[in-house]
């Protein structure tokens, strides 16, 4: 079975809330665990998409000259200007798919949040700076607190890029 890139952070994603849910009397904590999954899931969906789109456009924009090249050495023109102009218009409707709907932004993003939430994870399961308070509970309060003002600022950071690129 083939060994997927991203299983070593799964693995560590999965350590940590099993780690934190010990910590918590064996009760998990739902804020954490719902917002570490839901953005390592929307940062990796972005990259695939970007990832896919520049690379579609990266293939059809190399084709162009060589369909050019190819066409003024072959008398059936029609065709050729044909797939020139599709080729063409492909390009330009998946840079313009990219271009609108931000997926290189959107991955970074989603990436720095879901990095944010699993740093307060190691730091509540290692008791470190802020977590390390008497109880459990007002840990466990501290961290959802946490998890919820770091989803709150990429909310607003995400309403923010909306509101100026037209509510896309």
């Amino acid at each position: 079975m083939k060994k997927h890139k991203d299983d070593g952070e799964i693995q560590m994603v999965n350590k940590l809330k099993s780690d934190i849910q010990v910590l918590n009397d064996n009760k998990p904590i739902v804020s954490y665990n719902h917002n570490v999954d839901y953005y390592i899931k929307k940062s990796k969906s972005n990259k695939k998409l970007y990832n896919r789109l520049s690379n579609t456009v990266l293939i059809l924009s190399s084709s162009i000259p060589v369909i050019v090249v190819w066409q003024s050495t072959i008398q059936k023109a029609d065709l050729f200007d044909l797939a020139i102009a599709f080729v063409s218009a492909a390009v330009l409707v998946l840079t313009g798919i990219k271009s609108h709907y931000n997926y290189e932004k959107n991955w970074y993003r989603c990436r720095k949040t879901a990095i944010a939430i699993e740093n307060e994870g190691i730091k509540f399961v290692n008791k470190t700076t802020p977590y390390n308070v008497p109880s459990i509970a007002e840990a466990v309060t501290l961290l959802t607190d946490r998890v919820n003002s770091i989803v709150a600022n990429e909310t607003g950071d995400w309403a923010l890029d909306m509101s100026t690129q037209g509510g896309r």
